[in-house]
């Protein structure tokens, strides 16, 4: 006999109402726990959640893994200020001035544990998580260093196979199913359908694959703003667990059509990264000196520094 009640509480669960979605960046910070394997958007110099991971740090989150994540300047943040201790990296170069300091620093004094995996592998393995099968073959990284050495998965990295097919030698990557993915957006609707414009790196990988999914936005728009450009819709509803609006979440990197990097901030936060006290000192004044996003924007340069490096394209009405 079925239990109704029961039946419910799991759809309820499956599909949380949108005043359980919309939350404040403190309230969406909050569903990660200490020692979550946590996925960040964004590679290069675009669409890192620099606001959760300010937020992140404000809690004072420990024992992190970091998984598969090209936000570098979120990653800097988060290894200087304590919060993670094993990684999966895919590349730590910052790009405007080496490797992440923080990061390099803490793998140095043995804070942090590291593996290293090509960006193409950890794609694959974010894709079988996603897909819901066990792992995926590639070509990836056969042949380099990341082979011969393992820091962190022992005997979990890979297996070499040959294709029953063809007989090529080929990769196997197990499945990467972080606990949390968090992700920087243009849009979303109150029930949680994500919409991303331009480059959107593995943000849909990511998502799909995690447990679960905290969204940052630059707006929250109607229904009708979504469903009228459903082929900008990279995230579903029925997979984000919560929504935050967030105008210039991802500062100071930059986001597509919205606004361009802050090399300025990018190149002072990184080299204050490289001295711990000087980090401690910018971490005091950029993040817990302040109590939001808000705040920390105002310390960057304000309404000023952002119409500078706001981009000149036509916006959605909504």
């Amino acid at each position: 006999m079925i239990d109704s009640g029961a039946c419910m509480l799991v759809l309820k669960k499956m599909n949380p109402t949108r005043s359980e979605k919309i939350k404040t960046v403190a309230e969406a910070a909050r569903l990660i726990n200490d020692g979550d394997t946590v996925t960040f958007s964004g590679i290069s110099l675009s669409a890192h959640p620099v606001a959760l991971a300010h937020e992140i740090i404000r809690q004072r989150k420990r024992n992190l893994e970091i998984a598969g994540s090209g936000a570098w300047h979120v990653n800097n943040l988060l290894a200087g200020a304590g919060c993670v201790d094993r990684m999966i990296v895919v590349a730590d170069s910052t790009e405007i001035g080496g490797v992440a300091p923080a990061v390099r620093r803490a793998v140095e004094k043995g804070d942090i544990r590291v593996e290293d995996y090509s960006y193409f592998a950890v794609a694959s393995r974010f894709m079988a998580a996603a897909i819901g099968v066990p792992f995926l073959p590639t070509k990836s990284m056969l042949g380099s260093d990341m082979l011969r050495k393992t820091w962190l998965e022992e005997g979990k990295k890979f297996r070499i196979m040959k294709c029953p097919f063809s007989g090529e030698k080929v990769l196997l990557v197990p499945a990467l199913k972080p606990d949390v993915a968090i992700i920087h957006a243009h849009y979303a609707d109150e029930d949680g359908n994500v919409q991303m414009v331009g480059p959107t790196a593995l943000a849909d990988e990511q998502s799909r694959a995690s447990a679960k999914v905290v969204v940052t936005v630059e707006k929250l728009v109607r229904r009708d703003a979504i469903s009228n450009r459903p082929e900008l819709t990279i995230i579903p509803s029925f997979v984000v667990d919560a929504i935050v609006e967030v105008p210039y979440g991802a500062h100071p990197t930059a986001l597509y059509a919205y606004y361009d990097y802050d090399i300025d901030h990018l190149r002072y936060a990184l080299e204050q990264s490289r001295d711990e006290e000087k980090f401690e000192a910018y971490l005091d004044e950029f993040v817990y000196g302040v109590d939001s996003h808000r705040g920390y924007l105002k310390c960057v340069g304000g309404s000023k520094k952002l119409s500078e490096l706001r981009v000149n394209s036509r916006r959605r009405n909504s």
